[in-house]
């Protein structure tokens, strides 16, 4: 779904208007809605990607060389092996026992969108959680009889995400290494 079609389903769900007029209106402040939705989806559940072909110099790798926001690095590979990796020289650095270029999996928040025809950085399926999120969020900041009628879109928005949990997120498995046995 595209930010347009997001966000005028969600007006459709809040009562409002879909004219011209009344979405120039209401579109810079769902669309705040709508990007922090996006990143609240992304951080509970731990969603990853993978970039191939990350440069490493001098033994270090720059969070800007990849395609997202990165939030937590997961796993460096260089040919297929993992490669040692921790926290580098400054904040936005990576200390990597490799050269080259390097495949790097990490969790991210995806990039804020504005532009009617930009999609969300989550998956598809996902997206139309995003809809219940911004009719909660605006029904929130209003009298106390429109913040009881937010609960039930935060209801299921939640349940979607408990869905969504099921498939997705950050593996719970974890690898002791260099133990000296």
């Amino acid at each position: 779904m595209t930010l347009y079609d997001i966000v005028t389903q969600a007006m459709i769900s809040l009562g409002f208007e879909t004219d011209a007029q009344s979405m120039e209106a209401w579109k810079d402040k769902l669309v705040m809605y709508l990007n922090d939705g996006a990143e609240d989806i992304a951080k509970y559940l731990n969603l990853r990607k993978t970039d191939t072909g990350v440069p490493v110099e001098d033994g270090i790798l720059h969070l800007d060389d990849l395609s997202a926001q990165c939030v937590k690095i997961v796993d460096v590979r260089q040919n297929g092996s993992s490669v040692s990796f921790e926290t580098g020289p400054a904040s936005d650095e990576i200390t990597v026992g490799a050269e080259g270029t390097v495949d790097v999996e990490y969790r991210y928040v995806p990039s804020r969108i504005s532009n009617d025809i930009d999609q969300p950085g989550i998956p598809v399926y996902l997206h139309s959680l995003l809809v219940p999120y911004i009719v909660y969020s605006q029904h929130i900041t209003l009298d106390p009889t429109m913040q009881r009628r937010a609960d039930a879109f935060y209801q299921i928005y939640s349940q979607g995400l408990r869905r969504a949990r099921k498939n997705h997120g950050e593996s719970n498995v974890y690898n002791i290494k260099n133990t000296g046995w």
